[in-house]
């Protein structure tokens, strides 16, 4: 049995691994957090989220891989706030810079919406994340992150 072969798209995965000092902005309300960030084999990104989030202790963990058969990057995300997990997929853009990705979900009302996440890597060492609700102009999150040396 052949194993499967790494992809380019594996590749870039690779560049985020190390430890991230995260500055949230939830609405207006700014908190300091980390992320550390570890690959699974060859194929899955690990991310382990530290913050805290409208004054309580906050964890999440995603997922992240590349599926060669659809072409698509494919990732799920679990948290202390949410009881239901999160699943998007999505591309980068031709530049291998910006990672969009879009999935269903709820909402904290509990209503059913399309969540889309756009990652910017700016440089090897800063990258920065929003979260946007439906087709929203303005970002529901955004979490700039510093690579800690």
């Amino acid at each position: 049995m052949e194993m499967p072969k790494r992809t380019k798209e594996h590749e870039m995965m690779k560049g985020r691994a190390g430890t991230w000092d995260a500055t949230v902005n939830v609405m207006g309300q700014v908190s300091k957090g980390t992320e550390k960030v570890t690959m699974l084999g060859p194929f899955w990104q690990i991310a382990e989220f530290q913050s805290e989030m409208m004054g309580a202790p906050f964890q999440g963990r995603q997922q992240l891989g590349y599926v060669p058969e659809k072409k698509e990057f494919f990732s799920t995300w679990i948290d202390t706030m949410s009881p239901r997990p999160l699943v998007m997929r999505g591309n980068f853009d031709a530049a291998g810079k910006v990672l969009t990705m879009t999935g269903e979900g709820k909402n904290m009302e509990g209503k059913s919406i399309t969540w889309k996440t756009v990652v910017t890597i700016s440089s090897p060492d800063a990258t920065t994340f929003q979260m946007f609700e439906n087709d929203a102009k303005q970002p529901v999150m955004t979490i700039d992150y510093k690579r800690r040396k």
